[in-house]
């Protein structure tokens, strides 16, 4: 992910919250497409993978990427990013991403979370959860499985305060339909510390892509029944794009 996409969603959602953003002189017709413009879901990886969050955010299709093998999703402020202060908005004000790489689980080795719990507390693993690509910006305060998932809480030194983020976020990354999904949640700076808060959303923005999804049998496991959990690189595929755009593919 650019900084800059970070940034102007994190700018809008400061907008609205601090100063508002409506424009109530818009005609109905300018709303609609306003609505359109930023929609609940969307599909990616040929259609198997629905990202979707949770009450209140809504599609950045502006930060949102998507190719045949990969793609990123920035989520919002559904009302920051419509400008409509009428609209749905979230019980805490964040920046949700979901990283998205296609895998195969047969091509995959015995193993389970442990092997991403070793990757992501590696130095290569640092330097990909960072904004700017620096593994010693990263201090990994917490993980653990639940659910099939991977749950993950990092600090980052570097970058964060120029966006209007805060230093701390949580990950979750889980197999949906033979993709390796990697789910974020970066509160902004201005709604303080809560980790229990961030940890509610992120479970709730991994159940919501689960459902929206449709998971077929065997097509979601990080431990024990089902397809052997992702290798490091097919980590290391959906890791967050770094700030130089890398990782970031073409939209089609």
């Amino acid at each position: 992910m650019t900084a800059g996409l970070f940034h102007g969603a994190a700018a809008a959602a400061l907008c609205l919250a601090l100063a508002g953003c409506g424009d109530e002189s818009r005609s109905d017709a300018e709303n609609a497409w306003a609505r359109r413009s930023a929609p609940q879901r969307i599909a990616v990886g040929d259609g198997n993978v629905v990202i979707a969050g949770p009450r209140g955010y809504c599609v950045d299709l502006g930060g949102t990427r998507h190719g045949p093998e990969t793609a990123f999703v920035l989520m919002g402020n559904c009302a920051a990013l419509i400008r409509d202060k009428t609209a749905p908005q979230p019980w805490v004000q964040a920046l949700l991403a979901a990283s998205i790489a296609k895998y195969s689980p047969r091509a995959q080795t015995t193993g389970d979370a442990e092997r991403l719990d070793r990757f992501f507390r590696s130095p290569q693993g640092r330097a990909a959860l960072s904004r700017v690509g620096r593994a010693e910006d990263i201090e990994i305060l917490d993980s653990f499985v639940r659910d099939d998932t991977y749950f993950l809480r990092v600090r980052d030194a570097g970058g964060s305060a120029k966006a209007g983020l805060g230093a701390e976020h949580w990950r979750a990354v889980m197999v949906v339909n033979e993709h390796l999904v990697s789910l974020s949640v970066t509160p902004l700076a201005s709604s303080g510390d809560n980790p229990q808060a961030g940890l509610t959303v992120v479970s709730q923005f991994a159940a919501s892509v689960r459902g929206a999804s449709a998971i077929a049998p065997g097509g979601s496991a990080m431990r024990g029944a089902g397809a052997s959990p992702p290798s490091e690189s097919a980590a290391s595929r959906a890791r967050p794009a770094r700030n130089d755009g890398e990782g970031l593919p073409e939209s089609t």
